[in-house]
């Protein structure tokens, strides 16, 4: 399985102290969001097709339980499988 297609699963403080102060509007954010978890299930969707699998497994602090919950296709302690 490739893993090139996550990024590094932690945030550093000054992302944290950038956000605690965003004033960006409502509609705004929501689009990122919607891109965000578009982007996110496209990604996870070719890894299921590209390595025919049902199910990924990954510790709880990996970046691919990032990317699944950005997905919206991850609940912590529940396995979840493709179809």
């Amino acid at each position: 399985m490739r893993l090139t297609h996550f990024l590094p699963a932690f945030t550093e403080q000054n992302d944290l102290i950038k956000a605690l102060w965003n004033n960006d509007k409502e509609e705004y954010i929501s689009s990122l969001r919607k891109g965000i978890r578009s982007t996110a299930k496209r990604i996870l969707d070719q890894v299921f097709e590209d390595e025919n699998v049902n199910i990924i497994a990954a510790p709880a602090d990996s970046p691919l339980c990032i990317h699944a919950a950005a997905s919206g296709e991850f609940v912590p302690g529940v396995a979840k499988t493709q179809g």
